[in-house]
């Protein structure tokens, strides 16, 4: 185990580097298993870098997360867990896994395997040929203005087009939607 502040410089070079090459900002999210790392990179967008290695900062995270925003854990699960009164992601690894496993689908004991600190899902290092890109984004306030939509539409596909070129990609379709 190295401490963190051994790997955070070596970290931030390489989220500039590839900030700098894909012309994007996004955060980092470094832990144990996929699932931590996910919700380590949740924790502060957009720009952020999180290395979850200590125990007490896990435990004091999944203290404070609604189980309903964990990566994995759809409306009917949540509905149901917290119908168990089971409300922070801390609560649900506190679950035995026996009974998790006896009430819910082998994906959701996936989940608690990996809030508990074991991985189950891999991380792909493979290049997949991209089937799509989409660039979306929740507006701040409601809008039927013509100019907003337009400057958001605009700004959106100002996005998809930057990561097409990045991945020296094209395309020959575009869809909209608007919801």
């Amino acid at each position: 185990h190295m401490p963190v502040e051994m790997i955070m410089p070596f970290i931030s070079k390489i989220k500039r580097e590839v900030q700098l090459s894909l012309g994007s900002t996004f955060s980092f999210g470094i832990a144990r298993t996929k699932t931590l790392a996910k919700l380590a990179s949740n924790m502060e967008k957009p720009d952020g870098c999180v290395i979850f290695i200590d125990t007490e900062k896990i435990q004091r995270t999944l203290t404070c997360t609604p189980i309903g925003s964990i990566w994995g854990i759809g409306y009917k699960t949540n509905e149901r867990l917290l119908r168990r009164n089971i409300l922070t992601a801390y609560d649900f690894i506190q679950m035995p896994l026996a009974i998790v496993q006896r009430d819910f689908s082998e994906p959701i004991a996936d989940t608690w395997r990996e809030l508990s600190g074991m991985s189950v899902y891999e991380v792909d290092t493979k290049h997949a040929d991209h089937k799509s890109i989409q660039a979306t984004r929740s507006l701040i306030k409601a809008t039927e203005d013509p100019d907003v939509l337009f400057s958001e539409l605009s700004r959106n596909i100002e996005i998809a087009c930057e990561q097409l070129r990045a991945m020296d990609l094209y395309t020959n379709s575009v869809h909209f939607f608007y919801a």
